[in-house]
C-alpha cells in the first residue's frame, strides 16, 4: 500500500553535496530512486529499498543544510533533506506512523501466534517420537 511518495534532497556524505532523489513510502518498506530520463510519464530507478522493520527517523538540525532528517534501516542510513520545514515534518510524521503501524501488526501477529502454541496440548510419548509425522 503506497502511504507517500515525493520529491527530496539527498545529502552525500562526501562532498555534502545535493543529488536530487524520490521517495516512495509503503506500508512495508521505503523506496529511494532517482529519475530516470523519460519523455512520456515519470521514471524511476530504485537505488535503495529500506525496510519498516528496524527503521528509525532521527531529525537533524544542521544550519549548511536545513530541512534534514536520517532514515536509518538495518542495513543503510540515508541522510534526506526537504524543501521547507513543513515538508521536512510531513515525511517525517508519514514516516513515524508506517514504522508504529508495522510494528502494531506485527505484534498483534506475534500475540496470535503465541496464543495459538499456548493453546497447544505438549504432551508426547517419547515411544511415538520419530514414528510419526506431527498433528
Amino acid at each position: 500500500e503506497l502511504i507517500k511518495e515525493g520529491q527530496i534532497l539527498k545529502l552525500a556524505a562526501r562532498n555534502t553535496s545535493a543529488q536530487e532523489r524520490y521517495l516512495f513510502l509503503f506500508n512495508n518498506m521505503l523506496l529511494y530512486c532517482v529519475p530516470k530520463f523519460s519523455l512520456v510519464g515519470s521514471k524511476f530507478t530504485v537505488r535503495t529499498r529500506v525496510g519498516i522493520d528496524g527503521m528509525k527517523i532521527v531529525e537533524t538540525h544542521n544550519e549548511e543544510y536545513p530541512h534534514t532528517f536520517q532514515v536509518s534501516g538495518k542495513e543503510r542510513t540515508l541522510e534526506l533533506q526537504t524543501s521547507s520545514e513543513q515538508d521536512k515534518e510531513e515525511w517525517i510524521k508519514a514516516l513515524q506512523s508506517t514504522i508504529d503501524a508495522f510494528q502494531q501488526r506485527n505484534e498483534t501477529f506475534r500475540n496470535a501466534i503465541a496464543k495459538e502454541y499456548d493453546d497447544m496440548p505438549i504432551e508426547v510419548s517419547t515411544a511415538e517420537l520419530g514414528k510419526r509425522a506431527p498433528r
